[in-house]
């Protein structure tokens, strides 16, 4: 089963295969698909801001991107 993330505004999922991934991980495979800006991950409703935070399938995975500018 993939780790799947929904990326919003955008309301993108975002699948990586295998059953878990860091934090880092992750960052860098949505930012590789063409994703910028600054990036806020909640895991099962949490802020996850370690690196090596462990990202299982079937956890709820949400990513905010931040636009830039003010």
């Amino acid at each position: 089963m993939p780790v799947r993330a929904l990326v919003l505004p955008s309301r993108v999922w975002v699948e990586v295969p295998g059953d878990s991934i860091t934090l880092a991980e992750l960052v860098r495979t949505i930012v590789e698909r063409g994703f910028s800006g600054n990036l806020i991950v909640l895991v099962n409703d949490r802020i996850a801001d370690e690196p090596w935070t462990l990202i299982r399938a079937g956890d709820r995975v949400v990513v905010i991107e931040e636009a830039p500018g003010g």
